[in-house]
């Protein structure tokens, strides 16, 4: 016969509750993630903005020749 001495499977962390506990951020993590997550989008946004602009070096290789 089982043991009752044993603690109740109901005081256990539920699985919900640990996942939800694991990624709750503190403020200053969030901020973090934050500036993390801005400047991978200004990189983005500089690494198209380089491919996409017209410089002279460009503009002479694409002329023709006189």
């Amino acid at each position: 016969m089982a043991s009752k001495s044993h603690a109740p499977l109901a005081s256990r962390p539920r699985l919900r509750h640990v996942v939800g506990s694991m990624f709750r951020l503190t403020r200053q993590e969030r901020r973090l993630v934050a500036f993390i997550l801005a400047a991978f989008l200004t990189g983005l946004g500089i690494k198209h903005w380089r491919e996409t602009r017209e410089t002279e070096a460009a503009v002479a290789e694409l002329a023709p020749a006189p």
